[in-house]
């Protein structure tokens, strides 16, 4: 728990909010991650938008998908929809149930 994350010297706070407009200045994460998430949102491209705007430069984001959810998404359409917010894939790992896409911010915009 909260405790344990503090002996860690990890900072984590969970909030609840609207994923299109978070509350939060440009460049305030290092890390951002979404489970399950991305095919329940009405606005998926507003979402990651958002999200590399508050990542920092080489800031990651993670997407993982479940296979066995509803609204589950395949790896190729994440990976799109990453690329036409701004994020370049680092990484792509799948299991028979799920995948996770991990992007990164770049470092200076073109």
């Amino acid at each position: 728990g909260e405790a344990r994350r503090a002996a860690q010297g990890m900072e984590i706070e969970i909030e609840v909010g609207p994923l299109d407009r978070l509350p939060y200045p440009d460049g305030e994460f290092d890390l951002a991650y979404l489970v399950a998430r991305l095919g329940t949102l009405s606005d998926r491209e507003a979402t990651l938008r958002e999200a590399w705007r508050v990542l920092k430069p080489g800031g990651r984001l993670a997407i993982t998908e479940h296979l066995a959810d509803r609204s589950y998404v395949p790896a190729s359409i994440v990976q799109r929809a990453g690329a036409a917010a701004g994020f370049e894939l680092a990484d792509s790992q799948e299991g028979s149930w799920d995948h996770t896409s991990a992007f990164r911010r770049p470092l200076t915009t073109a």
